[in-house]
Order: structure tokens, then C-alpha cells, then sequence
């Protein structure tokens, strides 16, 4: 009688580590819709920097604006979000940025935005985003369809993407300052002549 058992414990067994495995696969495994959103400590590209590269949604008084660095499957673009509050007191709000694909939430996190005493808008830090080409960024009000947003003609980066090539180097040659961003990826300004 214990022989009979065996197998049908040992099959059951087996199904259980199968199906076990086929889990593990499909929550480790490559993904088509990979977002990645990470807060920066750097400050926002000034305007003339982002022509053909800017895109904003929302109004005069709320807005979220992005600046798209690459695009082929997958794109890279900086966002933020600001809302102007002319108070003399400290401010903070918990937003959510939510990511979008074809009436799919594929992405979301909350984001904190802070005013200042002595400042006129509260904003969120600035966010780096890895989202899926035609993905759509919601927070707040605001929405931002990315690349659509900026257009057919948005110029090449002034950002670009190396894994390791310039760990720690802070001049690359006269004229030119590479600032790290986070993990291979790093911003090349144009710093003078060379």
C-alpha cells in the first residue's frame, strides 16, 4: 500500500516545484513594459537647454513638464511637477505618478512635492523615467504621452546613456562636464570652449 502513495506523492510533489518555477519565471523574468521612476538631487534644465525637447501639460497655475533624453522601445525623459501656492508656509503633498500602456496601469509611485517658506510653487523633485515608447505619464491633473508630447522633431540629448565608461570622471575633455545621474546614466554639458 505505501508503494502506490509514493508516486502519487512524488507527481504531486513535482507539479507543485513545476508550477513553483513557471511562477518564479514569469516574476523575474524579461519584461516588454518596464518602468523604472527614480527621484535625482539635480536641478531642472533651464529653458533654452530643451527646445524641441520640452513638453508640458496642465495650466498657468499647475502643470507637470517633461524632457525627453532618448527614445527607440523604451524612453528615457525627465519630469517634474509644480503648482504654484504664494504662501509664506512650508508645503507638502503626496502626488501619484501613475504610468500608462494601452488602458494599462503598468507603473505607479508617490511622489512628494514640497514648497519652501520663501518659494512661490511647490514642486516635486525632478524624476528620471524609464517608460515603454507611447506610455502615458498621469500625476495630478496632468498627463504627458511620451514622445508624443514633443513632437516629430525633438533635437538628440544633451543626456546620454554608458554603462561604467566614465566612472568618476568629472572632465572629459576642455569645455566639457560630465555629471552622473545615476547608475550609467550621465549628463555632458557644454562648460566652454575647448
Amino acid at each position: 500500500m505505501s508503494v502506490l502513495r509514493m508516486p502519487w506523492k512524488l507527481l504531486i510533489l513535482l507539479a507543485l516545484v513545476v508550477a513553483a518555477l513557471i511562477i518564479i519565471l514569469n516574476l523575474t523574468g524579461p519584461r516588454g513594459e518596464e518602468v523604472k521612476i527614480s527621484e535625482l538631487k539635480v536641478a531642472w534644465p533651464e529653458l533654452k537647454e530643451l527646445p524641441g525637447r520640452w513638453c508640458g501639460s496642465g495650466t498657468r497655475s499647475a502643470s507637470a513638464e517633461a524632457v525627453l533624453i532618448s527614445c527607440d522601445e523604451r524612453c528615457h525623459a525627465l519630469l517634474r511637477y509644480w503648482m504654484f501656492a504664494p504662501m509664506d508656509v512650508e508645503l507638502e503633498m503626496n502626488l501619484s505618478l501613475e504610468i500608462w500602456k494601452d488602458g494599462k496601469k503598468i507603473g505607479e509611485r508617490n511622489i512628494v512635492a514640497r514648497k519652501e517658506t520663501t518659494g512661490l510653487y511647490i514642486q516635486t523633485p525632478v524624476i528620471l523615467l524609464t517608460v515603454p515608447k507611447g506610455a502615458e505619464v498621469r500625476i495630478s491633473k496632468s498627463s504627458i504621452r511620451i514622445p508624443d508630447c514633443a513632437g516629430n522633431e525633438w533635437r538628440p540629448p544633451q543626456i546620454i546613456y554608458i554603462r561604467g565608461a566614465l566612472d568618476g570622471w568629472k572632465q572629459v575633455s576642455k569645455g566639457l562636464e560630465v555629471v552622473r545621474l545615476s547608475d550609467g546614466l550621465f549628463a555632458v554639458r557644454w562648460k566652454g570652449r575647448a
